[in-house]
């Protein structure tokens, strides 16, 4: 606590990979005692709502294939393909 006067920064960044450096002298530095805890009664607890059937969270819908996602399923289809195996998609069968 208190004030420091004589107070001196060296900060070093890294700019397209060469060190850039910057120094601030000259600056004051004041720290005050912390503030006293707020004294405020301790809310309510408000009771809850049920929760019906019919507010329960829906399914979430499945997500669209990423770049790589889609370039793996057509190479799996060509190598079914002259296989004769069944596809299978990303996420199916796993559960």
């Amino acid at each position: 606590m208190g004030k420091h006067k004589s107070l001196f920064c060296q900060l070093t960044v890294i700019h397209e990979g060469e060190p850039v450096v910057a120094n601030a002298g000259g600056t004051e530095l004041q720290i005050d005692a912390p503030l006293p805890p707020e004294e405020s009664p301790a809310p309510a607890a408000e009771p809850k709502p049920a929760v019906a059937q019919a507010e329960q969270p829906q399914p979430k819908p499945k997500k669209p294939l990423t770049r790589l996602q889609k370039l793996r399923l057509q190479a799996k289809e060509r190598t079914a393909k002259l296989s004769g195996r069944p596809v299978r998609f990303f996420g199916e069968g796993t559960e």
